[in-house]
């Protein structure tokens, strides 16, 4: 793909000068101040740029060019740049300070990386009144079918299968680095049951987590770790069976692999000590769960996402261990992130 970081440093943005009610424009260059019509694999169209300054969203420039490799995809941000017929592109870059790195991927059909490096540097930012930056949020809701398998002793074995809703909520607390996850589940339709005398079993839960994505992966890869609190109970016909208020730590590492085209594929791993209030925090009693993502960009950087979900529980409670439960479902679900 070439020489590796070609575009690294070669590219500044000088502010060109601001009086009070001018337009502030910005120019395009390169390697010893020269003007930079064309550098690597991208034709710039412009050389001189406007800077906007967005009331409530962001202080930005406009960048547009040609991208001229063929069968190779241009990424920012982990997100494919829409690429015209003859390979033309757009796309707003925000300003964060007097010096704003920004990172380009180049991306072949092999899967190969070649990271494009550049600097946008405004010597007048201090001048620029700087609109308030927008929480970072998403909303992912989601339906999809769960099979339950459960067995408690002294108690007839049961399963059923369901329509189960997902409300999740995710919020950045330092970007590309910290953020916060809250979500709930139920099985919320009984579509078939075992049992034959009116009894439904039914599992509702709730998450809560902070994450850290781990610093040093290289793109296309992400890796996070996760941790907070679980808490899960059994909605039963009669109270005929079931756990109840089962509360517990959870560890929840996750790994991404974004793809060329913007898909990505995400797989996570729990591991949640628990305990009913009648039995302690054992290794012993526990969920263990397992899940696969793959999402699909669509318009407004809103996402099409489909999941399938493994969980695995185990108790023992009661005065001297007298009750043991086992829970087991697998989950597959269609969700939309906004």
């Amino acid at each position: 793909m070439g020489s590796r970081g070609r575009l690294a440093g070669l590219i500044v943005l000088f502010g060109a000068s601001l009086a009070e009610g001018s337009e502030l424009k910005a120019r395009l260059l390169g390697p010893q101040l020269s003007p930079l019509p064309a550098q690597g694999a991208i034709v710039w169209s412009d050389t001189e740029l406007p800077v906007v300054v967005e009331a409530g969203s962001a202080v930005s420039v406009q960048l547009s060019g040609k991208f001229t490799q063929p069968g190779s995809s241009l990424l920012w941000k982990n997100r494919v740049i829409p690429l015209g017929i003859d390979r033309r592109f757009t796309f707003k870059v925000p300003l964060t300070g007097v010096t704003t790195e920004v990172r380009l991927r180049a991306v072949d059909s092999r899967g190969q990386v070649e990271n494009l490096p550049f600097s946008l540097s405004l010597p007048e930012w201090g001048r620029v009144k700087l609109p308030a930056r927008p929480r970072v949020a998403s909303i992912v809701a989601a339906l999809g079918f769960t099979s339950l398998g459960y067995a408690q002793t002294r108690s007839e074995a049961y399963s059923g299968v369901f329509l189960t809703g997902k409300l999740a909520y995710r919020h950045e607390l330092q970007a590309n680095r910290w953020d916060l996850a809250l979500s709930a589940f139920g099985n919320l339709v009984p579509l078939m049951s075992s049992r034959g005398d009116g009894v439904v079993a039914r599992v509702v839960g709730a998450n809560f987590r902070v994450g850290y994505l781990v610093p040093g992966i290289s793109d296309p890869w992400r890796l996070g770790l996760m941790v907070g609190g679980y808490y899960t109970t059994m909605l039963v016909t009669r109270k005929a069976f079931g756990y109840t208020n089962i509360v517990g730590p959870q560890i929840f590492p996750t790994i991404l692999r974004r793809f060329r085209n913007g898909h990505g594929m995400a797989a996570y791993f729990k591991f949640s000590p628990i305990s009913d209030g009648t039995s302690l925090l054992a290794l012993g009693n526990r969920e263990i769960a397992t899940g696969l993502s793959y999402s699909i960009p669509q318009a407004s950087d809103e996402s099409l996402e489909m999941s399938l979900d493994l969980a695995d529980l185990r108790l023992i409670s009661g005065a001297g261990g007298a009750t043991a439960v086992a829970s087991t479902s697998v989950t597959a679900g269609v969700g939309y992130r906004w």
